[in-house]
């Protein structure tokens, strides 16, 4: 089961011990599935003997489908909230109405999540009262309160009109305002310290639910030899750097490390680790890469050209090199895969020899360039 195969909506799960409906499929599976799982759920399914992963959006919720025609407020039954709702924007200028039973001063949050599974609509959520006059809209998340007693449309499409197609499916979740909560992001993935030379990390706070009190860091799993100043995101901010250190011994090497943050919460601490997502439909990752390194004696540098080559021919860039006082050998190639057009160009590692302070590196440049 690939949720992003041709004419399938997103798989979505509600979280119960046993028998988990896939909401886009229309299929149980008889799994058992953990009733606090993540949000952004990995389940593994043993399909002939293999084990196949599928991404599911785990939920607390009633789900419901669309059903055809469903294009005007009069087609389609009255629901209430909390639920959610999926359904498939299937061609250009396709538009899917929902009505939602609410009271005067009820507040919900709408948010899109079929992006995180692949999907390729770029949604668009216009809120009409009973008389058709608009009061809302919103392409990704967004809170409303209703003014009166009733019944609402919702009103779902292609923001840019020309889309629509068996993959621009749609998955709504309609629920109560956040509780007060943060997420925390490392702006980076990877991150070298070379000995004796401070870097620093970027952390990113995404503030929910009106939390704006101040977030204590603190980075977990530090190698041998390596420091991290004390640090916190200020009440009101949104971003903090924390300088990491690597000290003249520490060993080199390669390792995970996970920041931490802790902030009060009417009088509890609540705690979340940094986590990031490559992709969308990919699990998060909560841990940063940090790699001790040597400071190298040595600089080299090219002067910045963009020279015309011919396609099959050998092209050599010459750079400038500063020893710093090293006096051994070195060792140039190229570090860099080459994008797109440039596919196929490759360098031929070369050998420096202790007097050298030029040097010609060669390119070898495809014949499809």
């Amino acid at each position: 089961g690939d949720e992003r195969q041709e004419g399938h909506d997103p798989l979505s799960v509600a979280r119960v011990a046993r028998r988990g409906q896939a909401g886009g499929q229309g299929k149980a599976e008889d799994d058992l599935l953990p009733a606090d799982g993540r949000a952004d759920y990995v389940h593994e399914l043993d399909v002939a003997g293999t084990k196949q992963v599928v991404h599911l959006d785990l939920n607390n919720f009633v789900e419901a489908l669309e059903t055809e025609p469903n294009n005007e407020p009069s087609q389609v039954a009255e629901l209430q909230a909390p639920l959610v709702v999926n359904g498939r924007i299937d061609k250009a200028g396709d538009v899917d109405c929902w009505r939602l039973k609410v009271k005067k001063g009820e507040t919900f949050q709408f948010e899109f999540r079929a992006r995180r599974q692949g999907a390729l609509l770029n949604p668009l959520l216009v809120i009409s009262d009973a008389a058709g006059k608009e009061l809302h809209r919103t392409e990704n998340r967004s809170q409303f309160s209703f003014p009166n007693d009733g019944t609402y449309c919702l009103t779902i499409k292609e923001r840019f009109n020309p889309r629509g197609g068996p993959n621009f499916v749609y998955r709504m979740q309609i629920s109560p305002p956040l509780k007060p909560d943060f997420h925390l992001q490392p702006a980076q993935q990877a991150l070298t310290l070379t000995r004796g030379t401070p870097a620093e990390l970027t952390v990113n706070a995404k503030r929910m639910g009106g939390f704006g009190g101040e977030i204590k860091l603190a980075v977990d799993d530090l190698p041998e030899g390596v420091t991290a100043a004390k640090a916190s995101i200020p009440a009101g901010k949104n971003t903090i750097k924390i300088k990491l250190e690597a000290g003249p011994k520490t060993r080199i090497s390669a390792t995970r490390i996970r920041i931490r943050g802790t902030a009060d919460l009417d009088g509890r601490p609540l705690t979340r680790v940094a986590s990031y997502q490559l992709d969308p439909s990919e699990p998060a990752t909560e841990s940063i890469l940090l790699t001790t390194a040597l400071a190298a004696p040595f600089k080299f540098k090219g002067d910045h050209k963009v020279p015309f080559v011919l396609r099959g021919t050998t092209h050599y860039r010459r750079y400038r090199l500063d020893r710093g006082g090293f006096k051994g050998q070195l060792h140039a190639r190229l570090c860099d895969s080459q994008l797109r057009h440039q596919w196929g160009t490759t360098g031929t590692g070369i050998s420096l020899p202790s007097d050298v302070t030029e040097f010609d590196f060669p390119l070898q440049i495809s014949t499809w360039t």
